[in-house]
């Protein structure tokens, strides 16, 4: 017999967002550990620098011709 309190609840709210494959994810975290990268966002003192180190990303991103850049660019706005 189920308690009230696992009656009431919700399971996990879906994104509704792109999902990403997996080898895309590990291309995304091997790209955010490069050290410029790294140095670049721990450097990052304004929300400019730290847009432009994410765009960094994004290219680095599409010069690997692995993921769809402008799905990684519409995360980087929204």
């Amino acid at each position: 017999m189920a308690s009230a309190k696992s009656a009431k609840q919700k399971s996990p709210q879906k994104s509704g967002g792109i999902s990403w494959k997996n080898e895309n994810v590990q291309l995304l975290l091997e790209v955010m550990k490069e050290e410029t990268i790294l140095f670049s966002l721990d450097n990052a003192k304004t929300p400019k620098e730290k847009k432009a180190a994410y765009e960094n990303v994004a290219v680095k991103l599409q010069n690997k011709d692995k993921i769809y850049y402008l799905r990684f660019y519409y995360y980087l706005h929204h």
